[in-house]
């Protein structure tokens, strides 16, 4: 009854996608290429079909096509940024960063965390290639463009501390601690303290001074103070993030504490069963797909998705991811104006 139109087309795409059959939903998208009025949506098909076979070439191709078709369109940048990062290709993932902030109106914000993963990137492979110049101009620019991203600041510190610079490394630390206290700061202070308890404990308390009532560094100390065997202080931060914060690492160390204190009148068993049912500690969680990744990453590992991990308590229950896209569908089609309702 519709004969050829634009939504003829896209439902008999969507009804072999309900059927299971990828091979007929690939003919219908490949068939809509054929209509100007329709080939940006046949290639958004195409895109969303390369990306859930996990052929990132295929996939870019694509994207390409439809960005000379309509190149400020979001989706084709964000697509195109996501594929060129997992390629490793930062420099031109950048230059589309620049060019979609532009065409959002070029409003700072997420336009700045996107850039400031990517530079961090960018300095992490010239790290890695022996280009130190390069790597430390890089990531001082992606800490001044946004200095809650903890991967930049502790590269930073790092870069510093490895030439020669102690001191300058660890009020970067202190600094970047003072915004968004993180366990890997934490770890590159320590590597430039003294390895006696007692000196470690003093270095955190020096870490944590500018945000010391934070979960973060209440943590921090009680660790430090386990270690020095101030058993006494250790209780008293660990008391008091069993009150307001409580998770699976506040009560593994309040164990710690009852193994180690031979005055604590507490079994660490009751504290590991608490461990057992408390929420989870902070992690990189991927805003996308809800998948934990075990290190920061501008590209989350799971469903491809750029600048996308953010520190924070993951959900107990995530969502199943099915593939690193949205299905191309009537409404949301309908809704982005790549067709017709007429």
């Amino acid at each position: 009854m519709l004969e050829h139109t634009p939504l003829t087309l896209l439902l008999e795409a969507q009804t072999a996608q309900i059927a299971g059959d990828d091979a007929a939903a690939r003919r219908s998208f490949e068939k809509m290429l054929e209509s100007p009025e329709t080939e940006f949506l046949g290639l958004r098909g195409l895109i969303v079909d390369a990306l859930r076979d996990n052929d990132d070439a295929r996939a870019l191709s694509y994207a390409r096509r439809a960005y000379t078709l309509k190149p400020g369109t979001p989706w084709v940048l964000d697509t195109m940024i996501s594929l060129h990062s997992r390629a490793g290709d930062w420099r031109e993932a950048q230059r589309l960063v620049e060019e979609s902030r532009k065409a959002r109106g070029g409003k700072a914000g997420a336009g700045n965390r996107q850039q400031a993963a990517l530079l961090t990137e960018r300095a992490r492979a010239a790290r890695a290639a022996g280009q130190l110049a390069d790597a430390y101009a890089q990531a001082r620019k992606a800490n001044e463009m946004d200095g809650d991203l903890v991967p930049a600041s502790e590269l930073v510190a790092r870069m510093v501390a490895e030439d020669g610079r102690a001191r300058r490394a660890r009020k970067v630390l202190e600094r970047a601690w003072g915004r968004t206290p993180h366990p890997d700061l934490l770890k590159a202070y320590l590597d430039l303290a003294d390895d006696a308890p007692l000196a470690r404990y003093k270095a955190v308390e020096t870490l944590v001074k500018p945000a010391r009532t934070h979960p973060e560094s209440r943590l921090a100390l009680a660790e430090a103070a386990l270690d020095a065997k101030l058993w006494g202080e250790a209780r008293q931060q660990l008391d008091m993030l069993a009150e307001s914060e409580p998770s699976v690492r506040v009560f593994q160390l309040r164990a710690r504490l009852a193994d180690e204190d031979s005055e604590d009148q507490t079994g660490s068993d009751t504290w590991l069963e608490k461990a057992a049912a408390a929420d989870a500690d902070p992690a990189w969680v991927c805003g996308e797909c809800g998948i934990v990744a075990d290190e920061w990453s501008a590209v989350c590992g799971n469903c491809g998705s750029f600048a996308t991990l953010a520190w924070k308590r993951p959900p107990r229950v995530h969502r199943a991811v099915v593939g690193p896209a949205t299905p191309v569908t009537e409404a949301a089609a309908l809704d982005s104006g790549e067709i017709s309702s007429s």
